[in-house]
């Protein structure tokens, strides 16, 4: 079996994981053919980094440095759980040219990356389907982290350029442009002018 197996279908990247971190890819984790296309968009931008903001069992990063390898790919998640499901599966996949970081969001500075992939990571906050309870949850979180995601996004270089998927506008600063969008919307393009 080729690693391009994984890659094939949603169903075919799981069975890297195990039968708990498969229950929640329906609401929690990207699909497949979406990482791929937003990977797509953010390595046509000028700089390799791209992060990866609450990147669960890692299928954006994955995906995209499977597809991307001339590219740096970065995944923060605050589950330790998921990271080390992630590090296992990559153990199969042996990509070299992706990394998973346990840590909270607002540990990290966003100007040490190029460009950022965001599936609506802090609205696990206000929702009443989660992933588990292994997190903290409040809506001042939501908020806080929502702020702090605008404030360091205004600070980014002209050429940035955000993916998001099933994401509220309001953490997108009114500096970037909206580019393109696919997926019935879901998926959402910008970059900054």
């Amino acid at each position: 079996m080729t690693i391009n197996h994984y890659f094939s279908s949603d169903q075919q990247f799981l069975s890297l994981f195990s039968e708990k971190n498969k229950k929640a890819n329906r609401i929690h984790y990207t699909p497949v053919a979406v990482a791929k296309k937003a990977a797509e968009f953010l390595c046509g931008g000028v700089g390799h980094k791209i992060l990866d903001i609450g990147s669960g069992i890692g299928k954006f990063c994955l995906t995209a440095a499977h597809y991307y390898p001339a590219f740096t790919f970065y995944g923060i998640e605050q589950r330790d759980d998921l990271i080390a499901a992630t590090l296992k599966a990559n153990e199969t996949l042996q990509l070299s040219n992706v990394f998973f970081e346990h840590k909270n969001f607002d540990k990290i500075k966003l100007k040490d990356y190029h460009h950022f992939y965001f599936f609506n990571s802090f609205h696990e906050n206000i929702e009443e389907d989660k992933l588990d309870y292994n997190v903290s949850f409040s809506e001042n979180l939501y908020h806080y982290y929502n702020a702090n995601i605008h404030k360091q996004l205004s600070t980014m270089p002209k050429g940035t350029r955000i993916a998001t998927f099933f994401t509220l506008e309001d953490i997108i600063p009114a500096t970037y442009i909206l580019i393109e969008s696919h997926f019935d919307e879901g998926l959402k393009f910008y970059e900054k002018i």
